[in-house]
């Protein structure tokens, strides 16, 4: 049987993906630049920011609350004065908001991407490896997993190793330059931060700290959310492999034959096979897809001889 997909094709898919991916990253670097430029340009020089004992707030200070405004942690250490600074800030959380929601729509279209590449390696491995010959059901279950599991557990652990060293640097920083009323405090303050709650009591006491904050903040809030969509990725992931793979090697009862065999010929064909295994299997695919695509293929296929020729394609 041959693949559904070529290497060559798979090769241009992941070409096309990376530059896709690319692309988006740097225009979303451009984006939050281009924000917090213009954010604290407009609160230094027109917009009136004030903290709480309305003192007014430095250059830094406006960089700050911009960085503080898109993560929406909202320490509520400083905000617009005036009306009209109250009013450029409701415009301006909103572009905050939505490109933060932009991005989460980009992260979920990324995750179903990535569940489709999980069935097309799924069904490039299985339906005509393990198909074929029962004595390398193991050789093959055995590649399979060492290429999927090892990988997304490297990114699981990498993705926590990064978001620890992240959350120790920020509790190391704040207890020892922000002089904290005790370390409790400090990993308070920074739990409180990269969950993006943002109570209110605590917030960076120095200059220092809040340039810090502008730095630390863009990566561990990211870091934060990647670990934590990662982490749901990864349990998705292996729950639905290993619903898969026990539906691959079960053994087939009576019940499960005549299920499978649709036209009652009492013999499972390929195309019988492959349809049970994608519908119960839980692929993002349903029956009526699989009767569209076979019914253009029927089309296709002139003289009924199960193969499409160039001749009968015009080609």
């Amino acid at each position: 049987m041959e693949p559904l997909i070529s290497k060559e094709e798979n090769r241009d898919d992941k070409i096309r993906n990376n530059n896709t991916h690319n692309i988006f990253f740097y225009r979303s670097i451009i984006y939050v630049l281009v924000y917090l430029l213009v954010g604290s340009i407009l609160y230094h020089f027109v917009f009136t920011l004030k903290d709480n004992n309305l003192k007014d707030a430095s250059y830094i200070d406006c960089i700050y609350f911009t960085l503080v405004t898109l993560t929406t942690v909202g320490y509520g250490d400083y905000h617009p004065y005036t009306d009209w600074g109250k009013l450029f800030t409701c415009i301006y959380i909103l572009f905050g908001v939505g490109f933060i929601a932009y991005r989460l729509s980009s992260f979920i279209n990324n995750l179903l991407e990535r569940q489709e590449k999980i069935v097309v390696n799924t069904l490039q491995k299985n339906t005509h490896e393990i198909m074929d010959d029962d004595n390398e059901q193991q050789h093959v279950q055995e590649k399979y997993c060492c290429f999927t599991v090892g990988k997304e557990e490297r990114r699981v652990l990498f993705s926590s190793v990064w978001l620890m060293f992240l959350i120790l640097v920020g509790i190391v920083v704040y207890d020892l330059v922000d002089d904290r009323t005790n370390f409790i405090e400090s990993i308070y303050f920074v739990i409180v931060s990269i969950s993006t709650v943002g109570y209110g009591d605590v917030s960076p006491a120095t200059t220092v700290t809040k340039i810090f904050s502008i730095i630390w903040l863009m990566f561990v809030t990211l870091s934060f959310a990647n670990t934590v969509s990662t982490y749901i990725e990864y349990s998705s992931n292996k729950a639905i492999e290993k619903l898969r793979y026990k539906l691959i090697h079960k053994k087939i009862d009576l019940y499960d034959f005549n299920k499978i065999d649709e036209n009652n010929d009492n013999v499972i064909s390929k195309y019988e096979w492959l349809k049970y295994q994608i519908i119960e299997g839980q692929y993002p695919v349903d029956e009526n897809d699989i009767k569209e695509i076979m019914g253009r293929y029927d089309q296709l296929d002139k003289d009924n001889n199960g193969n499409i020729l160039k001749n009968e394609l015009g080609i």
